[in-house]
């Protein structure tokens, strides 16, 4: 074997063994590490699309929890649900702050953007998880199918 297959293939069997055993993540609403009973009650309700119920579960959970960013983006994800835009953005920010990489945040803040027509800055989160995800990853490849709708609609 050359030398540049033999790097290759090194590069790709490292980058497998780093996915495989790396630290969960906590970005992913729905398989979160989080044991928080209240977070639990408010992703049933989400799932139930019972919105309202889910804010009430959250707001407890980001009382007791100033720095869940999880809780925060669900929060976001709630609001924006109601069509509550300007709670919902304050809420992805706030998960943002506390976790500039929240696969989930930036995502669904940037669904946020293509519901509010504010496509430049949905593409700019696109961009961010372009970079977060080093390969593809869902929500990246689902805030692109959201941006590429709205766009096919125009």
């Amino acid at each position: 074997m050359n030398t540049t297959f033999k790097s290759l293939l090194f590069i790709i069997c490292f980058t497998i063994a780093s996915h495989l055993f790396a630290a969960p993540s906590d970005n992913d609403v729905y398989s979160t590490d989080a044991e928080h009973a209240s977070y639990k009650l408010a992703i049933a309700a989400i799932n139930q699309k019972s919105y309202g119920e889910a804010i009430s579960h959250l707001d407890t959970v980001a009382k007791e929890e100033p720095d869940n960013a999880d809780a925060y983006n669900m929060l976001g994800y709630s609001h924006r649900k109601l069509k509550n835009y300007e709670t919902a953005e304050r809420y992805y920010n706030k998960a943002l702050a506390i976790n500039p990489k929240h696969k989930g945040a930036l995502e669904y803040q940037g669904e946020l953007y293509v519901e509010t027509q504010r496509m430049a800055l949905a593409k700019e989160n696109l961009s961010k998880l372009d970079d977060i995800c080093w390969i593809s990853c869902k929500e990246l490849t689902l805030l692109k199918s959201k941006i590429e709708e709205a766009e096919d609609e125009n």
